[in-house]
Formats: C-alpha cells, sequence, structure tokens
C-alpha cells in the first residue's frame, strides 16, 4: 500500500472529476444527503496498468458508485518502482461530493 498522493505522481491519464449525474444528484436531494463519500481500493500492475478497483465504502448511492468506478477504470499510470525496479502496488481513493443546494429565485 502507498499513499495516494505518492500514486498520484504517476497517473498519466484519467480525470479525477468525476460527479454524478442529474439522476444520482436527485437520489441524493431524496435521502437528504448533501454529501457523500465513497472510497475504492485501486491496484496496479507492474506495467502500471490497473488491476483491481474495489469499492470499500459506498457513497450510498449504487450508481455513483459504478460511475466513479467506469471514470477510474479509464486512469493510466506509469509504473510504480521501488528500489528501481517496477513493482505492483495499491492504494485507497477517496472521493467526497458536496451538493450545493438550489434555492428558488424571487
Amino acid at each position: 500500500m502507498v499513499p495516494p498522493t505518492v500514486l498520484e505522481t504517476r497517473r498519466i491519464k484519467g480525470s479525477k472529476l468525476i460527479t454524478p449525474d442529474d439522476m444520482d444528484k436527485h437520489r441524493m436531494a431524496e435521502k437528504g444527503l448533501k454529501r457523500v463519500i465513497a472510497t475504492f481500493k485501486l491496484c496496479l500492475a507492474v506495467t502500471g496498468e490497473i488491476s483491481s478497483i474495489d469499492l470499500v465504502t459506498s457513497s450510498g448511492i449504487p450508481s455513483y458508485d459504478e460511475k466513479i468506478r467506469r471514470g477510474m477504470s479509464e486512469w493510466r499510470y506509469s509504473p510504480f518502482e521501488i528500489n528501481g525496479k517496477p513493482a505492483p502496488v495499491c492504494t485507497q481513493v477517496t472521493f467526497i461530493y458536496n451538493q450545493r443546494s438550489r434555492g428558488l429565485l424571487p
């Protein structure tokens, strides 16, 4: 396991910004959730390719969890090295989404 900040320096493709779609935002509002947090365990092979993405803590919105997993699967990394040799590594990645309330305009 390596800290996510260490692995982040090796990411060469893919966006960290994975936001819920309108339907998931609606589901959040229905549940009274202003903030959701999801945590995933991300593992890389010696090549830097993703070998697994496992949900550790759900956001409470399964379709958003799946959207995050799909977004993460597009990430690419340069190989992580330990003592100058490519090595498989894992880390935990946490996503925090804060929903803004939309008041009615007068």
